[in-house]
C-alpha cells in the first residue's frame, strides 16, 4: 500500500458533605511555578502519553487531553476569543471571568456546512436512536482505547439523549483488517464507514501515532452520524482528509485561522452534529456565546454557553508523575478553590470546591458548597450577594486513576477531574448535570 495515498474512505466517496478530613500528615510544599496563563497558544501538539487509561463506562464522560506542557479535560475553547473575556471580580484566588463573545460559526456558514456535507438533508433524524459502539477480537487493547477516546470527542457535542456508547454489541461495529487484506477488500485508504453497517479500519492506520489514529476513529464515527466529505475545503473540520509530509492523515490546516483543539473536533463540528441532534436544528443560531471562567494559579477552568448548549473545560500544567506516584504527599491530600457554572437558563452559579483524597486508596471526595445563582446573563458577584442555588452543596464520591478522577456516587452529575502542576499542586474539571454545567479549579 502506498502511504501517500487518500487518508479516509467513505463507502461511496473519494478519499478516506465535606471532603475527607486530612487527618494524616501531607509532606511536601507546592512548587512556586508560575501561573498559569489563562488563554495560551495552541501548540498542536496532542499526545496520549501519560493520559489516564481509559474504559467503556468513560464513553461519555469529558475526554482528558495533553500538549507538551498541559493537562486538560473537556471542550478545549482555544486561545483566539478567551483573552477577550473581561475580569469581573476575584474570589478566593481566583480571577473571575464574565461576559459574551462573537466566537461561534454562525447560522449562515453552519448551514452551507450541513448542506456540503449532506448532514441537513435527512427530515427522520429524530428517530435515529442513540448509537452504540462495539469492537471484536481484531480490537487490541491500544484500539480499544482510541476507540473510546473518539467517542468522547464526537460525544462532547451530542446532547445527553444522543450521547453514543459503548457495549458489547453495538449498532455500530469496529473491526480492524491487516494492511494487505485491506487492500485486497477496498483497495488505498485507511478506513471505511458503514460497511456492513459498521467501520473497518485498516490495522496501519496507527503508523503516524495516536492523534491521527484517534482523528480517523472520530471522522469515521461522523460518517456514521451521515456526515459526507465537502466538495470543497472551505471549512476546519474533522472531515476534511488531509495528508501531511510524511504520508500520514492531519488535520492541522487552518484556512480560517483555527488551530484544531486538543479534544480534536473543530468548532463547526461540534455546532454541526448539536444543531442536527439538539432541539434548535435548523432554528435560529447564534455567533456568540455566553462565557463565565475561572483563573487560578494552577488551573484555567470554565463553561461556554451557545445556543442552548454549555461546553464546559479545564487545564493546566502537566504533572511530572502520576498523583500515586508523587512521594512528596502522604496521608489525605485537599484541594480547595472555586466552581463557576452555568444554568441552561443562563444564570451563573459560583461556590466553594474542596477534593479530598486519601493518597493510599486513591480514593476521596468533591465537594462543592455555598452554591449561589443570579439573574440570567448576570456576572456573579461576591459570596452572599447571590440567591441560593437549590439547596447549596453537591457532593460526589470520586476514585483517582493517573492524574484523573471521576465520580463514583453522590448526587446527580458526570464529574471529570484532573490533578494539575509538577506536584499536583492544582485540581481542576467539569460537572455535568440536567440543571448546571460547570467546571471547577483549586488548590493545595
Amino acid at each position: 500500500m502506498t502511504i501517500s495515498a487518500c487518508v479516509f474512505l467513505l463507502a461511496g466517496c473519494s478519499g478516506g458533605g465535606n471532603a475527607t478530613s486530612p487527618t494524616a500528615s501531607v509532606v511536601g510544599t507546592p512548587l512556586e511555578t508560575p501561573r498559569v496563563s489563562f488563554a495560551p497558544g495552541n501548540s498542536g501538539h496532542y499526545d496520549t502519553g501519560g493520559l489516564p487509561s481509559v474504559d467503556a463506562g468513560d464513553a461519555r464522560h469529558m475526554p482528558i487531553w495533553r500538549d507538551s506542557s498541559r493537562l486538560g479535560v473537556g471542550v478545549d475553547q482555544g486561545a483566539r476569543h478567551l483573552r477577550g473575556l473581561p475580569t469581573v471580580g476575584r474570589r478566593d484566588g481566583t480571577d473571575i471571568r464574565h461576559g459574551r463573545l462573537n466566537d461561534g460559526v454562525g447560522g449562515t456558514t453552519l448551514r452551507s456546512f450541513l448542506d456540503d456535507t449532506s448532514a441537513g438533508q435527512s427530515p427522520q433524524r429524530d428517530l435515529v436512536p442513540p448509537v452504540t459502539v462495539s469492537w471484536d477480537s481484531s480490537a487490541s487493547t491500544a484500539d480499544r482505547q482510541r476507540i473510546i477516546r473518539a467517542v468522547q470527542a464526537v460525544n462532547v457535542a451530542l446532547p445527553e439523549a444522543r450521547k453514543m456508547t459503548i457495549a458489547a454489541r453495538g449498532s455500530i461495529p469496529i473491526s480492524f483488517l491487516d494492511e494487505t487484506e485491506y487492500d485486497h477488500r477496498f483497495g488505498d485508504g485507511w478506513g471505511i464507514a458503514l460497511y456492513a453497517g459498521g467501520i473497518v479500519i485498516n490495522r496501519a492506520y496507527s503508523g503516524g501515532g495516536d492523534r491521527q489514529a484517534i482523528i480517523l476513529l472520530s471522522h469515521e464515527l461522523m460518517h456514521t452520524l451521515e456526515f459526507e466529505h465537502p466538495p470543497h475545503s472551505d471549512y476546519d473540520t474533522i472531515i476534511e482528509a488531509g495528508v501531511n509530509a510524511e504520508g500520514y492523515g492531519t488535520i492541522y490546516d487552518e484556512r480560517q485561522g483555527i488551530p484544531q483543539p486538543l479534544s480534536l473536533l473543530y468548532p463547526i463540528d461540534r455546532e454541526a452534529l448539536r444543531n442536527l441532534y439538539g432541539s434548535s436544528r435548523f432554528g435560529p443560531w447564534e455567533s456568540t456565546a455566553l462565557h463565565v471562567a475561572g483563573h487560578g494559579r494552577h488551573a484555567a477552568f470554565g463553561v461556554a454557553l451557545r445556543n442552548g448548549y454549555a461546553e464546559p473545560w479545564a487545564f493546566g500544567y502537566l504533572p511530572e508523575s502520576d498523583l500515586s506516584d508523587n512521594h512528596g504527599l502522604s496521608g489525605t491530600a485537599t484541594w480547595t478553590g472555586t466552581l463557576l457554572g452555568l444554568t441552561p437558563a443562563a444564570g451563573a452559579v459560583a461556590g466553594d470546591a474542596e477534593i479530598g483524597v486519601n493518597l493510599a486508596s486513591l480514593t476521596g471526595r468533591a465537594d462543592f458548597t455555598g452554591l449561589e445563582t443570579w439573574a440570567a446573563h448576570a456576572a456573579p458577584g461576591e459570596a452572599g450577594s447571590g440567591t441560593r442555588w437549590l439547596d447549596g452543596d453537591l457532593g460526589y464520591a470520586i476514585v483517582v486513576n493517573g492524574n484523573g478522577f471521576r465520580e463514583t456516587g453522590g448526587d446527580a452529575g458526570r464529574l471529570t477531574g484532573i490533578f494539575t502542576g509538577r506536584n499536583h499542586e492544582g485540581a481542576t474539571g467539569t460537572l455535568e448535570r440536567n440543571d448546571l454545567v460547570a467546571a471547577f479549579g483549586a488548590a493545595r
